[in-house]
């Protein structure tokens, strides 16, 4: 019996998205066991994003591939593009920062700010109605998928 393992991974330089990295290989179930071929996919990927980020970003996306800590509203706001942050509120809650949106964010806008809070600043999307926020740790936050 064969299975198919498909990973992608979208590799980031600061706020800038340099791409998205899509591999899909088929394994045979009486060769390679599901874990074993999930992690040499996964291997594959990380190594071609890493590659990617070295080739466009040159010396300076090694620096920003390290966990950047977040330790103020300040330090959150700089990983939105101008125009995003602009939509949002932000406040210190203690161990995290609150980011809350000034009005309705539209689809785009959503998925935009969702995308970089989840996959650089390790936030989390807050569902509660009118009270719904982005919840971002202050000891999170990298510069670049890497996991």
């Amino acid at each position: 019996m064969k299975h198919t393992v498909s990973v992608s991974r979208k590799v980031y330089v600061g706020d800038r998205l340099l791409g998205e990295i899509f591999y899909s290989r088929e394994f045979d179930d009486s060769v390679t066991p599901p874990e074993a071929s999930f992690q040499a996919v996964s291997e594959q990927v990380d190594k071609w994003a890493e590659e990617l980020a070295k080739r466009w970003a040159g010396s300076a996306a090694e620096e920003k591939m390290q966990p950047k800590p977040i330790r103020s509203v300040e330090d959150a706001v700089k990983f939105l593009p101008e125009d995003l942050a602009s939509l949002l509120i932000f406040e210190d809650a203690g161990e995290a920062i609150v980011a809350r949106p000034k009005r309705y964010l539209g689809t785009e806008n959503f998925r935009r700010i969702a995308s970089i809070i989840q996959d650089q600043m390790s936030g989390e999307y807050v569902s509660a109605g009118r009270d719904s926020h982005w919840r971002i740790p202050k000891t999170g936050g990298r510069l670049s998928q890497k996991d």
